[in-house]
């Protein structure tokens, strides 16, 4: 029989079969009273059986699996302007479901003495508590007590993606790697808007990149990336690596040769906090990106180095001192998004695209303004809007852009 969201259930294993060691009766489930209607199912007892002692860690394997319950969704689904299908997850690709829903079990079950209490104050009984094969003879089978009269509630659901994603790293290993939620959710940084990356707006969690086991942790493998988005992802996430390595190298004598042309300036110059504050919130950006690892955001990551480049700037022209050169880095020259998946992935340029309801021709501007990052605001995957006051178009076209 199907009930409730499409639940799957056959009677016959639960009653017929002894399961966890325990013969069930028909009680042990149908024990919630409901005026109007005959003895109702009670959930927490299915939980409890399917998910108890099920989890540890990252590892989630309920009783019968995911499927035996549930039937994938055949509808299509859209999470910020990216398109899923089930299907193509975890048939074609082999995804686990837990890869992207962790959080769907709470609670322990836990079977608590006090809870004896209730029925009981014989010490001859009390002491009968650690047997656990009579408790649940004596108990469930002899005598029909439902499950959840001892054990603690357990919840089962599915959280909707509007919901913000946990990032409960503790589910793997007691850090917390709080630098590393930071990035990944695009928040922390300084001078620069928030911008969370596509994976965790697509509600990955930890455990879907972080898959090859290592000794008592398990690190990120672009297997990952080519198990879920195919084999044209292979070898992007290392390219992305060297790109960072090349800005992160590129920015490191400039802001060494800031800091040394600041403890030469006077406290009690007037623009000693000016050029402080540009140097602490460049120096603050650096690390964060080099200790946070910025590959879980590379777009952040850009942005964050291009806003350090840009206080560098500042700094410079402020204090009147030439800083070293910037060499050719890609997450430096508002080029990145072409230069880290576009022009990887195989994207073509498009020669003309739609703006206002008017046909702009887009490959033009890319061979005469060059970075990308000079006309789009790149805040969110495919959502790369012209910026609102055109002022980029303005500086070029003369009388304006209406």
């Amino acid at each position: 029989m199907t009930f409730g969201r499409g639940i799957k259930f056959d009677h016959r294993p639960h009653i017929l079969e002894v399961r966890r060691g325990r013969q069930l009766r028909c009680v042990s489930c149908h024990s919630q009273i409901v005026v109007g209607k005959h003895v109702e199912v009670t959930l927490d007892t299915c939980y409890l059986c399917h998910f108890k002692g099920m989890k540890e860690g990252r590892s989630l394997t309920p009783l019968g699996g995911c499927a035996s319950c549930h039937e994938l969704p055949e509808k299509e689904f859209e999470i910020e302007n990216i398109k899923y299908k089930h299907k193509d997850f975890v048939t074609k690709h082999g995804i686990e479901c837990q890869s992207c829903h962790l959080d769907v079990i709470r609670g322990e079950g836990e079977a608590l003495k006090d809870r004896c209490f209730t029925c009981h104050n014989e010490q001859e009984k009390l002491e009968k508590y650690t047997d656990v094969p009579f408790i649940h003879e004596n108990h469930v089978t002899k005598h029909s007590v439902a499950c959840f009269h001892c054990h603690s509630e357990m919840k089962h659901s599915v959280k909707t993606v509007t919901e913000p994603l946990k990032l409960d790293c503790l589910k793997c290993h007691t850090d917390t790697h709080s630098g590393q939620k930071d990035m990944y959710q695009g928040r922390g940084g300084k001078g620069v808007p928030q911008m969370p990356s596509p994976m965790y707006l697509a509600q990955v969690d930890c455990v879907g990149c972080h898959i090859a086991e290592s000794g008592k942790t398990f690190k990120a493998s672009e297997a990952g990336c080519v198990k879920c988005h195919g084999e044209k992802y292979a070898g992007l996430v290392n390219d992305w690596k060297k790109e960072l390595d090349i800005a992160i190298k590129a920015i490191d004598p400039r802001l060494k040769e800031a800091q040394n042309v600041l403890s030469q300036i006077s406290a009690d110059a007037p623009n000693f906090t000016y050029l402080k504050n540009l140097h602490d919130d460049a120096h603050y950006n650096y690390d964060f990106v080099r200790l946070s690892t910025g590959i879980h955001n590379i777009y952040y990551s850009a942005k964050l180095l291009e806003n350090v480049n840009n206080n560098l700037d500042r700094f410079s022209k402020e204090s009147k001192k030439t800083l070293p050169g910037l060499v050719k880095a890609s997450l430096l020259d508002g080029n990145y998004c072409a230069a880290l998946c576009h022009a990887k992935l195989g994207v073509k340029i498009p020669e003309t695209v739609k703006y206002k309801g008017k046909d702009m021709p887009h490959s033009v501007h890319v061979e005469a303004v060059g970075a990308c990052g000079n006309c789009h605001d790149i805040i969110r995957h495919k959502e790369v809007p012209l910026k609102s006051d055109l002022s980029v178009c303005n500086s070029c076209h003369e009388g304006g852009v209406k």
